[in-house]
């Protein structure tokens, strides 16, 4: 603790050389002595004090005559480190006659409550600091008044704590010209919110800018041509040079554009950021179908999912009762290889996008792994077969109980197998005649017989 005093009115007739400290705490009757030797100067400084006691100081004045009388005790001082300087006053706002100013408050109190503030300036180049405020200012804000337009001023903010320590000045504004100005409103924002800002559902969105101009704009934020209020799950701060809006635990409908506006008697100032927010994606449409089944393999097929989670999906996982069967599967089919014949399982599917995987799909089975066998069955397609029809060389007759073919001038390349096909409302049934043609016939004939049929009559080429 720094302790300073005056020199003595009168000196005795002998020039005063050096003086003497004396402490004692507030609550005892002994002086203790503080200096070995006279103290040269009006001022010491006193070590190895208690923090929060209470101290009292007397000096006594040496000449060649000896020590005279003490001085009277000082009020009670309580040994505390002052408190830091509050940080740097802000230009708020200026006008031709007044300076609105800003600043935060100190880092460290002192081990006391900061309890006011004093605003001090000067006339640059060289005027003297005074006070502006002369009432206590617990704001850590104010609007200096009664300045002379075109006048530079610097301006520093001092503290002071309940124990009645202050702190050292501020930093200086630097030079502030008084006289009206004015700033249109300006938005800064990192670059990686110009892009599309992508969130998972659950996680917070958060949306910082910077903010600036003067007078200090109007702050709002809107979604979608809809203004935001702070409640529920968003949370609006603004200071005078920022503002933040953060979206907590964000859901699909939190996606879109969100819009920050500035405005102040100077201008409007809009700025957007897209936002998205990734949830899963709903279960694969149905129904999973098997498909393809033998003793070591089968085939599913599934739809994709109606909700993709606003993302594309990138690709499917299949699951078996087992194991999983795939992670990345990107159609909605899939073969399966390697099952155990004899051995019954059971198919589900899950989507998955670049935000999550989506909750399983219904599940298929469970499906036995055994190959079917039957008869082999050959299947000719339709271009294979002609239907004869009365012509030229061809001459067919059909009545209630017969039906008769006739070809002239047979060839080789009549040679095939003629198929007579019959059918009424109670069924069909046909018969089958191979024919091979070797050289060249006047005629070819084939008859049957029927009883109320309607008759057709194909015929399916061969080689001979």
């Amino acid at each position: 603790m720094l302790v300073t005093w005056n020199r003595p009115a009168s000196d005795g007739g002998s020039p005063v050389f050096g003086y003497h400290l004396e402490c004692k705490d507030q609550s005892s009757i002994l002086w203790a002595k503080m200096n070995r030797g006279p103290i040269t100067e009006t001022q010491f400084k006193v070590t190895g004090l208690e923090e929060g006691l209470l101290y009292q100081y007397r000096v006594y004045a040496e000449n060649i005559a000896g020590i005279g009388p003490c001085t009277k005790a000082c009020d009670p001082v309580s040994a505390r480190d002052p408190c830091a300087p509050p940080g740097q006053p802000v230009v708020m706002n200026i006008t031709r006659t007044s300076v609105s100013l800003s600043w935060v408050i100190p880092e460290f109190d002192g081990g006391a409550k900061v309890t006011g503030y004093i605003v001090e300036r000067r006339e640059l180049p060289d005027g003297r600091w005074l006070k502006c405020n002369f009432t206590n200012l617990q704001e850590t804000f104010f609007d200096v008044t009664g300045l002379m337009e075109d006048q530079r001023y610097d301006f520093h903010i001092i503290a002071k704590n309940a124990a009645g320590l202050l702190s050292e000045p501020s930093e200086g504004t630097g030079p502030v010209t008084v006289k009206d100005d004015v700033d249109p409103p300006r938005i800064t924002i990192e670059d990686k919110l110009r892009q599309l800002v992508v969130v998972k559902a659950g996680d917070i969105l958060r949306i910082d800018a910077e903010i600036s101009g003067r007078p200090i704009p109007v702050t709002s934020w809107a979604k979608d041509g809809k203004e935001i209020e702070a409640k529920a799950r968003f949370e609006i701060s603004s200071t005078l040079t920022s503002t933040t809006i953060i979206v907590r635990d964000a859901i699909r409908r939190d996606s879109g554009q969100y819009v920050l506006t500035l405005q102040n008697v100077a201008g409007t100032r809009s700025l957007a950021v897209n936002c998205k927010v990734l949830d899963r994606p709903g279960p694969s449409a149905g129904p999973l179908e098997v498909t393809g089944l033998t003793a070591e393999k089968c085939t599913l097929n599934w739809g994709p999912p109606q909700e993709n989670g606003g993302a594309e999906i990138q690709h499917y996982i299949v699951e078996k009762r087992e194991t999983k069967v795939s992670s990345a599967v990107a159609r909605c089919t899939i073969k399966i290889m390697k099952l155990i014949n004899g051995v019954e399982y059971q198919f589900r599917i899950r989507a998955e996008n670049l935000g999550s995987i989506s909750n399983p799909s219904a599940t298929v089975g469970p499906v036995t792994c055994v190959d079917t066998y039957g008869a082999p069955e050959i299947e000719l397609p339709p271009e294979y077969f002609d239907v004869l029809e009365s012509g030229a060389q061809i001459s067919i007759s059909n009545t209630t109980v017969f039906a008769c073919i006739s070809i002239r001038e047979a060839s080789r390349l009549n040679s095939g197998t003629y198929e007579l096909k019959i059918k009424n409302s109670l069924g069909s049934s046909y018969a089958a005649v191979r024919v091979l043609v070797q050289g060249m016939l006047q005629s070819l004939l084939l008859n049957t017989s029927s009883t109320s049929c309607n008759h057709c009559f194909n015929v399916f080429i061969a080689s001979a």
